[in-house]
Parts: C-alpha cells; sequence; structure tokens
C-alpha cells in the first residue's frame, strides 16, 4: 500500500513539475525533470531535490529545453565555454572544436580532442586543455558540479611570469577585462603571496583575476552554481556518511 500511494505521489510530481529537461521512455512515457544526465548504465534526474533514474536501454532519449534567451544573455561565457552546460554539451563543444581535453590529474601529449575522455564524463567534474593564449601557453580549466554536472567554473592560468613582464602582462589582461566589464568592484590582498581584483557581472556572476609573482589567473563563475555545488556535495558526503555508519557502527 505504501509503495503504491509513494508511486501515486511521485507521478503526480512528475506532472506539475515545471521541468528544464524531459526524458522520454521508449514506451511513450515522458518525465519532466529539472536536470536529466547520464549516470553509468542509468540516466538520471532530479525532481524537487530528490534523484530519480531509469535504465539506460529504456530510455529513448533526453529533450533539452531551450534556455530562456534573457537567461542566456545573463550567463558568463568565455571562448566557446559558457557557465552551465552539461558534461555532455562540453564534450560535444570540445569535439567540434577539436580541443585536446584532458582529466584533471592526467597528463597527456595529444594535440587534438581524442574520444577516450568521454569515459570520464560522469567520475570526474574537473577538465583542463592547454593552448597559446595572448601570446603565452596557459591552461584553461573546466570545473563541473558533482552530480548535476554542469559548468560551475571556469579558470584559465597562466604561469612562468617573471618580474619583467610580470605587470605588463598583468596590466594588459586586465585592461581588456574593464573594456568588456567596466571598473573592478573589489581589489584585495587574498594573502601575502596572491591579490585578487573582482567584478560583479549581471545579477550573480563575478569574473576575477588572481595574480602573484609568476602566475596569473582570470576566473568565471556564478553564485547559482557554487551554492549548487556546495549542496550536491553535502549530499555526496551524507550518502557516504550513511553507508559507513550502516555497516561499521556495529563493530564498536
Amino acid at each position: 500500500m505504501f509503495i503504491r500511494i509513494l508511486f501515486i505521489i511521485l507521478t503526480l510530481s512528475f506532472c506539475n513539475n515545471a521541468g528544464a529537461d524531459t526524458i522520454v521512455l521508449k514506451n511513450g512515457r515522458r518525465i519532466e525533470v529539472e536536470k536529466a544526465w547520464e549516470d553509468g548504465g542509468q540516466i538520471k534526474g532530479s525532481v524537487y531535490g530528490a534523484t530519480i533514474g531509469y535504465p539506460k536501454d529504456q530510455v529513448k532519449n533526453i529533450v533539452r529545453e531551450k534556455k530562456n534567451q534573457n537567461d542566456a544573455k545573463e550567463m558568463l561565457e568565455f571562448d566557446i565555454w559558457t557557465l552551465g552546460i552539461d558534461i555532455d554539451d562540453m564534450m560535444r563543444v570540445a569535439e567540434r572544436n577539436d580541443i585536446p581535453l584532458r582529466k584533471e590529474g592526467l597528463i597527456g601529449t595529444n594535440k587534438h580532442f581524442h574520444s577516450s575522455v568521454r569515459k570520464y564524463a560522469q567520475s570526474a567534474t574537473q577538465f583542463y586543455y592547454d593552448c597559446e593564449l595572448m601570446g603565452r601557453w596557459a591552461k584553461v580549466k573546466l570545473n563541473f558540479t558533482p552530480t548535476s554536472k554542469q559548468l560551475s567554473k571556469i579558470t584559465v592560468h597562466w604561469w612562468g611570469l617573471n618580474a619583467n613582464n610580470r605587470n605588463q602582462f598583468k596590466g594588459e589582461i586586465e585592461e581588456m577585462l574593464i573594456k568588456k566589464y567596466s571598473a573592478p568592484k573589489h581589489r584585495y590582498k587574498e594573502n601575502h603571496l596572491f591579490v585578487r581584483t573582482e567584478w560583479e557581472v549581471y545579477k550573480t556572476g563575478t569574473v576575477s583575476m588572481r595574480s602573484s609573482s609568476s602566475t596569473l589567473d582570470v576566473e568565471y563563475s556564478d553564485k547559482k552554481f557554487a551554492n549548487q555545488e556546495k549542496a550536491e556535495i553535502q549530499d555526496i558526503q551524507g550518502d557516504k556518511k550513511g553507508r559507513y555508519q550502516s555497516k561499521d557502527s556495529g563493530k564498536f
């Protein structure tokens, strides 16, 4: 009886949910979710804070709702990347632009996109590639939320600066950012090594420049995704805690 009631409640929730994605099953059923993603052998979706899942062989396809143009205009961008895209879209963009994408922590020599990187799409949250940017080699880092797999932060990292060129290069980058985003909102010493300059963009976005004696980072982030990432990490940690307590608490 309880299972039947729970099924009715969930079904009503699906019918009334103003979702952004739709999971289409092979039997014709359509389930609206806030966000759909692939996880191992399942297609999962988030509905009012809960996660549901269906075997991949039961799913016909996922229909992505087009983002409101006003929302799209208020999303930070760097080069070909837009904050908020999901990891599958990121892989497609990387392949289309022949980006030598790698999982963070792995070192490779490939100069082109390699399909083997796709195997990390659901297990990894950080990817990177090296490219020549503003006359210097830079590392572009893409950070994703751990569960919903949305691009939450973009970091461009230059290294190997020295006293002869550091200030000139920093000034060049800052001048471009001021031209695009106007005067910075904040400038402060993060610690004795780093100085951070911040621009507030749109409603919740932040572009920041972080400099040291030999490095320079430009970071694109948004409070929406930062809060989402924090909540998902807490859920993962809570699940992990529940599993090890259930397994080991009787041993004490």
